[in-house]
C-alpha cells in the first residue's frame, strides 16, 4: 500500500470562515498567512470541484498511491478566542472529512482547536476512533508560542497515550526574520528553518524522552536539520554538557521522528538525511497542491535519486509508512 503523507486541498468555504474570522490578522500582522493561503495553493477546477477531484484521482492513479492523506498546511485554526478557534476547527475537519468519505482514496491530518486545551482534546476524542483521521496536525507554534511548552503537556500525555502520529508542518512563524515576508522568501527559507527549530526544541526539553509514543511526522525532511544538525549538535555540547550527556547526545534523538520526503527541488537533501539520521523513518510526500505539484513528482524523487540503493527507494515509497500507521484501521491495527 502506498501512502502519500503530504498533501493540500485548497478548500475555499475554509478560508472564507477564517478569513471572517480574522485568522489572518491575529497572530501575523504582516499578513503572510494570507498571502499564502490565498496564492501558494493549487487555483480552483474550471470545471468545478468533482472534476477537480476526478481529477486528483488520476493523479494518485498515476503514482500507484492507494491513500493520500491531507491536511491544513499553515493554515491550522488558532484563535486567542476560544470559541473562534473552535469554530474554525469544526468547520475545517467537517469539510475535509466530507471529502474523505466521498474520496476514499484520501485521509485527514486534522486540525485542533489551539492554545486552548479542553477543546483540543475533545477534538481528540471525538475524531482519534473516525478511520478517515490519519492524525493530527500542529503547528510548530501556536501564537507565537513554541509547541513545547510546559502548558502544552496534556495535550502531549494525550497524544502519547493514545500513541498518535503528529504531523508538524511549517509556516505558524515562518517570517520572523526581517524582510522574509516578502518575495515568497518565508516558505522557502524561513519553514526550513521554524522546521529545525520546533524539533530541536522538542529534543533538548525532553519530549522525544517524556512522550516517547507520539509518532511526531515532519514535513520536508526537517527542513534544515540534515544540513546543520551535527553543528546543533555540537553547539548543544558545548553549552549544556550534563544534558548532552544525559539524553546520549543530540544527533540520536534525531533518529525519533519520522520525516516526508518532500522537497523535490532538492536531490542532495536525500543524501544528507541518509547521512545524519537514516532512511528507516522517511516516507513519500509529494506537498500535492502546492502550486502544480503531482504525486507522481514525489515518487519520482525517489526512485529517481542518486543517492538511494533500490532497496532504499522501495523502503520509502512503499514500506515505511505502513511501520508509521500500523496501529490504525485502515493499514490493519485497532484502536
Amino acid at each position: 500500500m502506498r501512502i502519500d503523507v503530504h498533501a493540500h486541498l485548497r478548500a475555499p468555504e475554509v478560508l472564507a470562515l477564517f478569513a471572517r474570522l480574522g485568522w489572518h490578522q491575529e497572530f501575523d500582522p504582516k499578513g503572510l498567512k494570507h498571502t499564502i493561503a490565498r496564492t501558494g495553493l493549487e487555483p480552483e477546477h474550471p470545471e468545478g470541484f468533482a472534476a477537480r477531484m476526478a481529477e486528483r484521482v488520476g493523479w494518485l492513479d498515476a503514482a500507484g498511491v492507494d491513500l493520500q492523506i491531507l491536511g491544513p498546511g499553515a493554515n491550522n485554526p488558532y484563535f486567542a478566542d476560544a470559541a473562534r478557534a473552535v469554530e474554525a476547527a469544526a468547520f475545517q475537519n467537517d469539510w475535509y472529512l466530507r471529502v474523505c468519505r466521498d474520496y476514499p482514496r484520501f485521509g485527514l491530518f486534522a486540525s485542533l482547536p489551539l492554545p486552548h486545551l479542553d477543546p483540543a482534546l475533545a477534538v481528540i476524542g471525538v475524531l482519534g476512533s473516525d478511520p478517515a483521521v490519519m492524525g493530527f496536525a500542529l503547528g510548530c507554534s501556536v501564537a507565537g508560542v513554541p509547541i513545547d511548552d510546559d502548558r502544552f503537556d496534556p495535550l502531549w500525555a494525550e497524544l502519547n497515550r493514545r500513541r498518535a502520529v503528529v504531523y508538524f508542518h511549517p509556516g505558524a512563524g515562518n517570517a520572523g526574520v526581517p524582510g522574509s515576508h516578502e518575495f515568497h522568501i518565508a516558505p522557502d527559507f524561513g519553514s526550513p528553518a521554524e522546521v529545525a527549530v520546533c524539533l530541536a526544541r522538542l529534543i533538548v526539553r525532553g519530549h522525544t524522552r517524556r512522550f516517547p509514543d507520539v509518532k511526531i511526522l515532519v514535513a520536508t525532511l526537517g527542513g534544515l536539520v540534515p544540513f546543520l544538525a551535527n553543528r546543533f549538535d555540537r553547539g548543544y555540547l558545548q553549552q549544556h554538557p550534563d544534558d548532552y550527556h544525559a539524553m546520549g547526545g543530540v544527533l540520536r534523538q534525531f533518529r525519533h521522528f519520522w520525516y516526508d520526503a518532500s522537497v523535490i527541488e532538492e536531490p542532495l537533501a536525500l543524501l544528507a538525511a541518509k547521512q545524519v539520521f537514516g532512511l528507516e523513518r522517511v516516507v513519500l510526500g509529494s506537498d500535492t497542491g502546492r502550486v502544480s505539484v503531482r504525486p507522481q513528482e514525489g515518487v519520482e524523487y525517489i526512485t529517481a535519486s542518486d543517492w538511494l540503493s533500490p532497496s532504499e527507494k522501495t523502503a520509502i515509497v512503499d514500506d515505511n509508512a505502513l511501520k508509521l500507521f500500523q496501529d490504525h484501521p485502515r493499514i490493519g491495527g485497532r484502536r
